[in-house]
């Protein structure tokens, strides 16, 4: 591939890192949602005295674990998502005025968004959005609407996704939206059009406007990272390795000092593991892949998306130091948590495309086939036409028709993988893909003569 493919996941910053599995209502995750919602609680303009205030708010969270609570459930444990549904249900009954129950509703959507949880994400701001335009409140508006794009993107509605960014875009660029929304809405917007195929100079230079906007209006360190990090994700996406590579080296330096930011290191760790592989020096990616991977499991768990994100890419860098049954083994163990995390979003499409590479390089053709099927079937009709992942999509599929001597049957997809993956290619990497189908294609059209 080109380079490492993105979504907006992980969080709001980018790191949207999906939690789906089972959590305990743990004195984490009473942290998170309390210092969540006395954030927005606080953020109440027209409301009860402080100390009023403050009964109000124990009342609510008394209220929201008492519901989450094992003998109000039937179950041992709540998850997340069903945790944050019980706050967005109780919300109404402690927090009166409108505008700030619909700020403490974007926080509740923004995390179920985080949890993995889309449906109930989708809805909340769908009714989020409702409101706001009703009540002419621009900067919630902006935000619930680049939010709602990015959960489009998460289910593959490519189209929806692009709307609702194009239309956040454009209501951020109102006097009164606040720098934090329309940096979030500038970043939301360029980026997703460029890792879906719709790549601009426009878009590139939306991305620089929006870090140097979030610098000079001395935004917080983590707002000046979101935009930091879609920009080096942007040039990276370009074949820019080099310029990226310090951007994301001052990412890790920003988030140093946070305690709360070990996703956040761990995404970077990541991409700078991946730019060491694509470099070619693969034996010096390997260690921080693993400490990408750890971070995330220490952070999220193995079964998170952030954790899952990394393996195909750690097995990519196996697979070319000639470690290809390490790599398989590594995807196989995890295919029945990506399966359940995927949904049919092509995130994470990676994962059956390195699993197919891996298979190639073992001589497991007939496997190959049936993972490098089920990513275009993935892929189809969700990505612009001409983007690269549909061109490595076909270069597997033709790589393990061809190794089943199918040469017939592999010739049409190493045509794509060539008109897809030649002309396009910017950096190294992306031009031995390039190689790689050229050479697909002159062994077929030879067994064909």
């Amino acid at each position: 591939m080109l380079a490492r493919r993105q979504t907006l996941r992980y969080r709001a910053a980018k790191f949207m890192r999906r939690r789906r599995w089972p959590l305990a209502i743990s004195g984490a995750l009473f942290l998170t949602v309390a210092v969540s919602l006395m954030f927005a609680w606080s953020q109440q303009r027209h409301a009860l005295h402080e100390a009023e205030r403050s009964v109000r708010m124990q009342s609510f969270l008394y209220s929201l674990f008492k519901m989450a609570n094992p003998t109000y459930t039937g179950k041992p444990v709540a998850t997340v998502p069903e945790f944050l549904r019980i706050g967005m249900l109780k919300l109404p009954d402690y927090i009166h005025d409108a505008a700030d129950l619909r700020e403490a509703e974007i926080g509740l959507a923004e995390s179920m968004f985080e949890s993995g949880s889309l449906d109930d994400a989708r809805a909340a701001f769908a009714r989020i959005i409702n409101s706001a335009s009703a009540a002419g409140a621009l900067n919630d508006l902006a935000e619930a609407e680049a939010y709602a794009g990015a959960v489009e993107f998460e289910r593959g509605n490519i189209e929806a996704g692009r709307a609702f960014s194009a239309a956040a875009l454009k209501v951020s660029a109102d006097g009164s939206v606040s720098l934090r929304v329309r940096v979030l809405s500038q970043a939301y917007f360029a980026f997703n059009e460029e890792n879906n195929g719709f790549r601009s100079d426009a878009n590139l230079q939306l991305l620089r406007t929006a870090v140097q906007e979030s610098r000079d209006g001395h935004l917080a360190a983590r707002d000046q990272a979101l935009a930091l990090f879609y920009l080096a994700s942007d040039l990276d996406l370009r074949g820019r390795g080099l310029e990226a590579k310090p951007i994301f080296q001052q990412l890790l330096q920003l988030y140093a000092d946070d305690p709360l930011a070990l996703c956040d290191r761990s995404e970077v760790y990541g991409w700078l593991a991946w730019l060491e592989n694509t470099s070619g020096n693969m034996a010096g990616s390997l260690p921080l892949f693993q400490k990408a991977y750890q971070g995330y499991v220490q952070c999220a768990g193995p079964a998170s998306r952030g954790a899952l994100d990394e393996l195909p890419y750690w097995a990519d860098a196996l697979i070319r130091l000639g470690r290809a049954p390490e790599a398989v083994r590594m995807l196989e163990e995890a295919m029945p948590a990506w399966r359940r995390v995927l949904n049919g979003s092509t995130d994470q499409s990676e994962m059956l495309y390195f699993l197919a590479r891996g298979y190639i390089a073992m001589g497991r053709f007939a496997e190959a086939e049936q993972a490098a099927d089920e990513l275009l079937r993935l892929l189809t009709g969700k990505l612009a036409g001409e983007d690269r992942s549909i061109g490595t999509a076909h270069l597997v599929m033709g790589e393990a028709l061809a190794g089943q001597q199918r040469y017939r049957e592999a010739a049409p997809h190493a045509k794509i993988a060539v008109d897809l993956l030649v002309g396009s290619a910017v950096s190294s990497y992306a031009r031995l893909l390039g190689e790689e189908a050229a050479h697909l294609d002159r062994q077929v059209q030879a067994k064909l003569r």
